[in-house]
């Protein structure tokens, strides 16, 4: 001990250092001893008091580089003062600081103050004051303390009845400042809260000095919080939520519960709105050490549907965990709104109306889907883009299967693919972790033809390399209907056949073989086939086609350009449609070397080709104005007409070069005409709407 004269020669100061104290009891030893082994018995000379404590351990955490300074006059000046304070669960608070300036001190005995000040702080910005009462009994180590503090916008009131073996905590809160909570959230500190916030928390000690019991009871008032990076937002959200925490047997046994008021909650990319469908929660689960098992838990969304899971979570880096999740009498079609919709933006089923309802089990491991059982009972999906509709779905759905006998199922009574009719069908599968095979020949009808399925395994599904092993044909489909169901002018010929293999690459439906068809008499050839996302945002096919021996007079009365007979070849390379419409491809369509048939073109005919291809002011110029008028039709010799499509930009070219052009349909026999064109450069979207306008108005004049 070192006693220090000051300005009073009958006073003196008298500092002492102690070593770690353990616990909290602990402190009125080091006070009797270091008083009764140096502190004069006569208080008067004592001038101030001051005792050094590195630290101090308690139940409810540590007290680190801690400061006492006692003035024994009466009523003596207390102060205290901490470096920091760590709490039982890790959290840190910086220069706690008492001041008791009338306290009522009784050597050896207790410390009693009816107007102590308590700041601490959490961080720079950060700081808490409290004032209130405080008992300190040094003979048991008891303090009992009644501190309210305005510092929250509210009136938060923390009572606390503390020993080494039994005591209480108790801190209420009403109408709190909800910004409070920012520095507890995840992701940093910088969050924007705004609202309020009430709780009532109490703990309790156990028998051997740590936790027994913790009971929480929450609620927020119109909270508005936002994550700094967006992901999580809410407005006007109220909440209620009660925590109860038992210690028994070296484990504790919780149970939570919640329920919504109101407000919208944002969840990237989920968006919840709780005024029109509330959300409560029920959970009861055991902690020991570092694992929690979930026994029960149950949320419900009201109009949507339930929640059950249980299952382990290991409290470690990373986190552990094995849930069981059941999904029961989820409607789909708010059930698809919400939590659904949000996930396939930018997909093939991003905007849907739905109807039915669905049933599923998921077994998860550490975030991976390991198990899945699910059902769907009278389902309809109708995609708003009028791309596809499936009507009466059901399904039974097992993943992964273990054996044959574990099969998946999925059928409809009806649906249909860019207005395609596609009839009642069913699939039974087995689907395996990376794939799916099926077990029976699937038949689905397709207008009046049929698509049967022999075979088919997929694997790899997942990853970037998906294997395709098809067998599959196609019973011969008019055109005629297809064309009428999609919306074309009526195409003659029937398409059907085997279809070649496939396989799924980068993104790419790509078919190794070769499509092919029967059309107006002639025989249609598909090489090179690809499509990517053929039921998303943008559609993109790619082939080359070879088109041999076309019925010309089939052709024109289809399309209603005029008369023309004969045979076609065409030849297209590198064709590729974006969202069905042309976007590049090089073309030509000639008369074949060996065509034998007669070849005749009427006037009508050449006025079209004339008009689209910049020849109108030659071929029919002089059908109007000289003896030609009179034929209804001519023979021609040979016609060629090319476009190569870029950028939306039509290069033309024909048979052969004449007079600054080129000639398209070389004539024969008397009377003759040739049919030039001038343009070789024309728009692609003004040439489909001068063929269009030159269509409707030669069938006006036809009409007259």
């Amino acid at each position: 001990m070192i006693a220090r004269p000051n300005s009073a020669p009958s006073a003196a100061t008298a500092n002492v250092t102690a070593p770690e104290v353990g616990r909290l009891g602990g402190w009125h030893c080091i006070v009797l001893y270091l008083l009764l082994s140096g502190i004069p018995s006569s208080l008067s000379a004592i001038d101030r008091m001051q005792l050094e404590i590195a630290a101090i351990d308690g139940a409810f955490g540590q007290i680190v580089g801690a400061e006492l300074s006692l003035r024994p006059s009466d009523p003596a000046d207390l102060q205290l003062r901490a470096r920091e304070l760590i709490l039982a669960d890790g959290t840190r608070l910086q220069d706690l600081r008492l001041h008791c300036e009338a306290a009522d001190v009784r050597l050896f005995h207790s410390i009693r103050c009816d107007d102590a000040r308590l700041q601490l702080r959490h961080d720079e910005s950060d700081q808490l004051s409290l004032r209130g009462k405080l008992d300190w009994n040094m003979v048991d180590g008891a303090i009992a303390a009644q501190l309210t503090s305005a510092d929250f916008g509210g009136e938060t009131r923390l009572t606390l009845d503390w020993s080494d073996q039994a005591g209480s905590l108790r801190l209420q809160a009403e109408q709190a400042d909800a910004a409070i909570i920012c520095p507890w959230l995840p992701l940093g500190a910088d969050w924007d809260a705004s609202g309020s916030l009430s709780l009532d928390l109490q703990l309790d000690l156990a028998s051997d000095g740590g936790i027994g019991s913790l009971d929480l009871r929450a609620g927020t008032q119109n909270l508005a919080v936002a994550s700094p990076d967006g992901a999580i937002a809410s407005d006007g959200l109220d909440l209620d939520l009660d925590l109860q925490l038992r210690q028994q047997a070296g484990r504790w046994e919780a149970r939570l519960s919640g329920r919504s008021l109101g407000g919208q909650a944002y969840i990237d990319p989920v968006f919840l709105d709780l005024d029109q469908a509330p959300m409560t929660l029920a959970a009861n689960g055991i902690i020991r050490d570092t694992e929690l098992r979930l026994e029960q838990a149950e949320l419900h969304h009201a109009g949507i549907g339930r929640l059950l899971a249980n299952g382990t979570v290991t409290l470690s880096d990373p986190l552990q965990h094995q849930l069981d999740i059941n999904v029961r009498d989820l409607t789909l079609d708010d059930g698809y709104r919400v939590y659904l919709q949000p996930f396939l933006i930018g997909g093939a089923l991003d905007n849907l109306d739905t109807e039915g309802r669905l049933r599923a089990d998921l077994r998860l491991l550490n975030a991976d889907p390991v198990r899945l059982f699910a059902e769907l009972e009278q389902t309809a999906l109708r995609d708003r883009r009028e791309r596809f509709h499936v009507e009466g779905l059901a399904a039974s759905v097992v993943w992964p299967s273990v054996d044959d006998t574990q099969h998946s199922w999925i059928g409809w009574s009806e649906a249909g693919l860019y207005r395609v009719a596609l009839g009642a069908t069913d699939m039974q599968a087995q689907l395996l972790r990376d794939g799916l095979r099926l077990l029976a020949t699937l038949r689905l009808p397709v207008e009046n033809g049929r698509l049967l399925i022999h075979h088919l395994e997929l694997t790899g599904l997942g990853s970037a390399q998906v294997q395709v092993d098809l067998d599959a044909e196609l019973e011969p489909l008019s055109l005629n209907r297809l064309s009428r169901a999609l919306g074309w002018p009526e195409l003659g010929g029937r398409i059907g056949g085997r279809l070649p293999g496939l396989r799924y690459q980068d993104g790419e439906i790509i078919f190794d073989g070769a499509l092919r068809a029967e059309l107006f008499d002639g025989q249609v050839t598909i090489d090179g086939l690809r499509l990517r996302d053929p039921l998303g945002v943008l559609p993109t096919l790619q082939a080359d086609a070879t088109i041999r021996n076309l019925d010309l007079e089939q052709v024109t009365s289809t399309f209603e350009i005029g008369r023309i007979t004969g045979r076609l070849h065409a030849d297209i390379d590198d064709l590729m449609l974006e969202n069905w419409q042309p976007a590049r491809f090089n073309a030509r369509l000639y008369t074949p070397e060996d065509d034998r048939s007669a070849r005749r073109i009427s006037q009508r005919a050449i006025n079209t080709i004339s008009s689209v291809s910049g020849g109108g002011g030659g071929a029919t110029a002089l059908l109007q104005r000289s003896a030609l008028q009179f034929f209804d039709t001519f023979r021609y010799d040979r016609l060629a007409l090319a476009c190569e499509l870029r950028d939306e930009i039509c290069h033309m070219d024909g048979l052969e070069e004449r007079d600054g052009g080129y000639v398209i349909i070389r004539g024969s026999g008397l009377p003759r005409i040739d049919v030039l064109g001038f343009n070789r450069r024309v728009s692609w979207p003004v040439l489909i709407e001068q063929l269009g306008a030159v269509m409707e108005q030669q069938e006006q004049n036809e009409a007259e």
